[in-house]
């Protein structure tokens, strides 16, 4: 099925991650869509992209997880797929089961890694660093949650990494995602209009040890953890 325009699936969340291959004769493959279907029986909708911007709808990977399948804008946030910048490792949010799951990406599309609890409630955001994952929870205590990620797709949650947002049960988080540098991470909150942002201190050593505070909160406890830097 090859279709010129990708603009909406019915109940799907609308947040996609793209990987762009080099070069390539016209109308031949030139990278991958990744579409978050958020079924009650949740995957990611994997398409080819030509050179002249069609799609051609090759896989629909389950997640393992549930999706709210609800329509229109159902989590309300961006960032529900996340592509690692080496196009090695897919993640995906699974919001109404509070969990995330990672893919390992193949020539073939998708391939299921593992599968973590989110840390918390109504997962809808995620972003990737190297082998640092972060995911955003909507709902209850609003906070994030880190993880590793091997090349294998498995996810280890990294002990005592959940922070709790600034802008506390009426945050309503939209997106979370590091800076391009990998030095900070960035939490939108729809709900209070405010931005909170997490410095990432990492030493030169194979163990890192990393401190994550929200700049607006001063004089808050500073979130202590150890883990690898790949």
């Amino acid at each position: 099925m090859k279709i010129k325009f990708l603009v909406s699936f019915i109940g799907a969340a609308i947040s996609f991650a793209v990987y762009t291959a080099g070069a390539a004769t016209a109308g031949s493959q030139v990278g991958r869509v990744y579409v978050l279907s958020n079924k009650p029986e949740n995957s990611v909708l994997v398409f080819d992209r030509a050179s002249d911007g069609s799609l051609t709808f090759i896989q629909e990977a389950a997640t393992q997880g549930a999706g709210t399948g609800a329509t229109g804008d159902p989590l309300q946030s961006q960032g529900s797929v996340a592509l690692r910048a080496d196009n090695k490792i897919l993640l995906a949010v699974n919001p109404a089961s509070g969990e995330l799951t990672a893919f390992r990406v193949t020539d073939a599309g998708l391939e299921f890694g593992s599968k973590v609890s989110s840390g918390g409630f109504f997962p809808v955001s995620v972003t990737v660093y190297s082998n640092l994952v972060y995911v955003v929870n909507q709902l209850g205590v609003p906070n994030i949650n880190g993880y590793t990620v091997s090349d294998a797709g498995q996810l280890l949650e990294i002990a005592s990494s959940t922070r709790d947002l600034a802008g506390g049960p009426l945050a309503l988080p939209a997106e979370v995602s590091f800076t391009p540098d990998g030095t900070q991470l960035i939490v939108t909150e729809k709900g209070t209009r405010l931005l909170d942002i997490f410095n990432l201190l990492a030493s030169v050593s194979v163990q890192v040890t990393a401190l994550l505070f929200p700049r607006q909160k001063a004089g808050s406890q500073c979130l202590r953890l150890l883990h690898p830097i790949a």
